[in-house]
């Protein structure tokens, strides 16, 4: 436990190093979250080493502090993937620029500037951090890492599973959420075995796939409002379509295969010798 426990703690101690800035950036506020989100992968790791209790306390807090973070992201993330569709596509670049200044304009913008959510989540980081210190637990070993994998694993397949059946995005955003935690897991102990290091470049790629394309979902959304450029509106959404498509069908294509095994033989398979 002392080495994950470790690692757990300089993620929240770079956090606490970004939010610091006066003010945080947008790239700092990002790599913030980025940094949450791997501690909260770590400490899922230690959840049947603390126990029940501390686990939901702590992972409840980290995830509030990230929620704070995350006002005015969508409008970030859909003016950069409508950059990102004018570089790629030439030919559309008229077309997203006039989309872009409308949408420049029509898009909400968090008034409060980033100072404000960024002392509410530096207040809630250092408060994790402390008690993270304070933690007492039984000694993890290759058991219990193996059953967090597992559990881990799990419901990152049951969430491709419920996303599969209903075609949600919400579903298939979950889907993303759940496979990054596992992705960040493995990286972690990625050192053992090849069998791992195939798994991490699977789920990689599927989180960088339906991030992708939850991106263009967003993009979409924020179209179907452009009546004022209706013909630009549309060539750029019929793009997005047509994209996402692709996208989803690489999506599914890796699931299969990452989410093929039952939890217990991936764990198992993955991480034949795990130490903490």
């Amino acid at each position: 436990m002392p080495h994950i426990q470790r690692l757990l703690l300089s993620q929240l101690t770079a956090a606490l190093r970004l939010l610091g800035q006066e003010p945080p950036s947008d790239v700092h506020i990002h790599e913030t979250r980025r940094h949450i989100k791997r501690a909260r992968a770590m400490l899922r790791l230690l959840r049947f080493a603390i126990g029940k209790k501390p686990f939901r306390q702590l992972d409840h807090e980290l995830r509030d502090a990230n929620r704070t973070l995350c006002a005015g992201r969508d409008r970030a993330v859909i003016l950069d993937t409508l950059h990102s569709i004018g570089v790629m596509r030439p030919y559309l670049l008229p077309a997203v620029s006039s989309v872009y200044a409308l949408l420049l304009r029509r898009l909400p913008v968090d008034t409060s500037g980033p100072a404000t959510p960024a002392t509410s989540a530096r207040a809630i980081v250092v408060r994790v951090a402390q008690n993270v210190r304070r933690l007492s637990s039984s000694e993890l070993d290759s058991g219990m890492l193996r059953t967090a994998v597992a559990a881990r694993y799990g419901k990152s397949r049951r969430s491709f599973r419920r996303a599969r059946r209903s075609g949600d995005v919400v579903d298939w955003h979950s889907c993303r959420r759940q496979t990054k935690y596992l992705y960040y897991q493995l990286q972690l102990l990625r050192p053992i075995g090849a069998a791992l290091r195939q798994a991490i470049r699977q789920s990689r790629a599927l989180e960088d796939t339906l991030g992708k394309e939850h991106d263009l979902v967003l993009l979409e959304e924020a179209l179907r409002d452009c009546a004022a450029a209706a013909a630009a509106a549309d060539a750029v959404a019929t793009h997005a379509r047509q994209r996402r498509r692709g996208l989803h069908s690489k999506a599914m294509e890796l699931c299969v295969t990452l989410f093929a095994d039952d939890p217990k033989c991936f764990a198992r398979r993955c991480l034949p010798a795990a130490r903490a």
